[in-house]
């Protein structure tokens, strides 16, 4: 690694710290991890972007599991504000699991309605088109071609995606 990326990687990695991973406050020991969990935080991608930090998954986990792991890293499964972000995440991923819905409802995990709907796919969501063997489909996954999302069930393992707000100094 020359200078010049050794520098970017550390600016990365104090404005968007990772629970575990060194973060100032945060001593290892007091961490509880399940063996393996702190391979899968230092291999996570860290991408800044505008005023958040997002950290996209390299393995694959319920819509649960996922944002366990994401409020472990005191993070959370991204929240979608704009067609920048959703362009963003589409072209960095295959799959991820985003938002939920409750009755019918889309929401965000931090409890805000989905407004845009220009980012289902067509005829989505379907919540399986009336098949029963794919069960209830409450979960988003992003599909990167061309980027539209298809609705899935939550115990679907896939890749995920955690955002928190970026670390300021003064």
């Amino acid at each position: 690694m020359d200078e010049g990326q050794g520098k970017t990687q550390d600016t990365l990695g104090r404005l968007c710290p990772l629970a575990g991973l060194g973060t100032p406050g945060v001593p290892p020991e007091e961490l509880e991890e399940v063996a393996g969990e702190r391979e899968v935080r230092e291999s996570l991608l860290r991408l800044l972007f505008g005023s958040s930090c997002y950290f996209f998954s390299v393995e694959s986990k319920s819509w649960d599991k996922a944002r366990e792991f994401c409020r472990t890293t005191e993070a959370d499964l991204v929240v979608i504000n704009s067609n920048d972000e959703k362009v963003l995440v589409s072209l960095v991923c295959v799959c991820f699991r985003l938002l939920f819905s409750q009755e019918g409802t889309w929401k965000w995990v931090d409890g805000s309605p989905l407004t845009l709907t220009l980012f289902w796919e067509k005829d989505q969501p379907d919540n399986g088109g009336g098949r029963v063997s794919y069960g209830e489909e409450d979960c988003v996954q992003i599909r990167n071609t061309p980027g539209f999302w298809n609705d899935v069930s939550c115990e679907t393992s896939l890749r995920w995606i955690c955002e928190k707000g970026a670390t300021l100094f003064v």
